[in-house]
């Protein structure tokens, strides 16, 4: 809906919620992709690095370690 920044308050919020360790992936990975929308890339290779910092399987966590690789 082209409303990248709130998107992202909102990922934030969720972050720091008691979610589980998937969820909380997924909510990493959002957060490195909208924040590269708004030309954030330290900002999102910082959520992108704590989305593989979590020991948890997920095809989440592959795309955010190949994210991490292209920043």
């Amino acid at each position: 809906l082209e409303k990248t920044k709130e998107a992202l308050d909102i990922v934030k919020g969720l972050i720091a919620k008691e979610i589980t360790p998937t969820e909380k992936i997924r909510a990493f990975y959002n957060a490195g992709e909208l924040s590269m929308k708004l030309n954030q890339n330290e900002e999102a290779k910082k959520y992108f690095q704590e989305c593989t910092n979590i020991e948890e399987k997920s095809s989440w966590k592959d795309i955010c370690e190949q994210n991490l690789k292209l920043l």
